[in-house]
């Protein structure tokens, strides 16, 4: 979209009074500005889809000019930032998405990894409060864009892969996690080869 360029996704309805609140500009001036907390009237998969990728798009232009940043511009910014905040932290009401998941699938994932991240190969980083080892099942093709909720879609990585296959989603890992959740799915007889 282009300055003063806009696309009308539906109706909204207020959800709490505007308030005003303190923002730091990239450049790193402090403005006032009017917060108006708003909802969709209908729940919209366009809209969230829509707006989340308006805010991915933000966040890849704040981080670019971020980095782009000299170091004592970004100190400075900081500082002034740091300045301006008050003892009360804003909160607002969000409304999100969340996809149910079968729990037998998860920890049948779990248990086929013996502990090992199915990704890089190495053992779960940490053991969680019971004592497993820790370990993070990952919907190979994601909710988001269509994945289901089967055994042959999911897998156990580490946080670390997980975080990596959210962020890169290189497809030869993509297949090698495809190939190994399968391989589980027929050894254990779930699906036929």
């Amino acid at each position: 979209m282009g300055v003063n360029q806009y696309i009308f996704y539906g109706q909204v309805k207020l959800i709490q009074k505007p308030y005003m609140q303190t923002n730091v500009s990239d450049s790193g001036e402090k403005r006032q500005v009017v917060i108006f907390p708003i909802r969709p009237i209908k729940h919209l998969d366009k809209v969230h889809i829509a707006n989340k990728e308006v805010l991915h798009q933000s966040e890849i232009k704040q981080e670019q000019a971020v980095k782009k940043m000299p170091i004592k511009k970004l100190i400075e910014s900081v500082k002034t930032h740091e300045q301006g905040k008050t003892a009360k932290t804003s909160c607002r009401e969000v409304t999100t998405t969340m996809f149910v998941r079968n729990a037998n699938n998860r920890h049948l994932a779990l248990y086929f990894s013996k502990g090992v991240c199915q990704l890089c190969g190495e053992p779960a980083p940490f053991k969680d409060k019971t004592g497993q080892p820790y370990l993070e099942v990952h919907h190979i093709d994601w909710f988001s864009q269509g994945g289901k909720d089967v055994i042959e879609n999911e897998i156990a990585i580490c946080p670390n892969c997980h975080r990596k296959m959210h962020i890169i989603q290189d497809p030869n890992d993509v297949l090698l996690l495809k190939e190994k959740a399968r391989s589980f799915a027929i050894q254990s007889k779930i699906i036929e080869q």
